[in-house]
C-alpha cells in the first residue's frame, strides 16, 4: 500500500511542478515566494476538489427532487415501523425517543418538500 501512497504522491508532485512552471518562471525551490506558489496550488486544488464533490452532490439531490411521492413513502413507513414498536409497552426512553424521530422523520420530508418547490414549479402548477 505504500508505493501506491508514494505513486500518488509523485504524481501530485509532477502536477505542482508543471503548474509552478506554468504560473511562476523564476521562482527558486524552497524560497519565500515558492512557499507561497505552493499555498496557491494547494487551495486551488482543494477549491477544485470541494467544488467537483459540491457539483455531484447537487446533480444528485437535485435529480431526485422529482421523487417526492417515494420520499413520502419512505416517512410513511418509518412511521409505520415506529407506530408497532409503540404498540408493546415500551421504557419511557424508547417513548421519547420516538416521538423525536417521529419528527425528525416529518421534518426532514417536509424540508424536502420545500426544497423541491424552490427548483421545481411543477408541484405549484398542479395545484393551480
Amino acid at each position: 500500500m505504500g508505493s501506491m501512497k508514494d505513486l500518488m504522491l509523485d504524481i501530485e508532485a509532477e502536477r505542482f511542478d508543471e503548474w509552478l512552471a506554468e504560473n511562476y518562471l523564476d521562482v527558486i525551490p524552497d524560497s519565500e515566494e515558492w512557499e507561497q506558489a505552493a499555498n496557491l496550488y494547494y487551495w486551488e486544488q482543494e477549491a477544485i476538489a470541494d467544488q467537483a464533490q459540491w457539483d455531484h452532490e447537487h446533480g444528485l439531490f437535485v435529480g431526485s427532487l422529482s421523487n417526492v411521492h417515494q420520499r413520502y413513502l419512505h416517512a410513511n413507513q418509518e412511521l409505520k415501523k415506529l407506530w408497532a414498536l409503540l404498540d408493546n409497552p415500551q421504557p419511557e426512553l424508547v417513548y421519547r425517543m420516538s416521538f423525536v424521530h417521529a419528527v425528525t422523520v416529518m421534518e426532514a420530508y417536509l424540508m424536502y418538500c420545500a426544497r423541491a418547490l424552490l427548483e421545481h414549479d411543477w408541484p405549484l402548477r398542479r395545484i393551480t
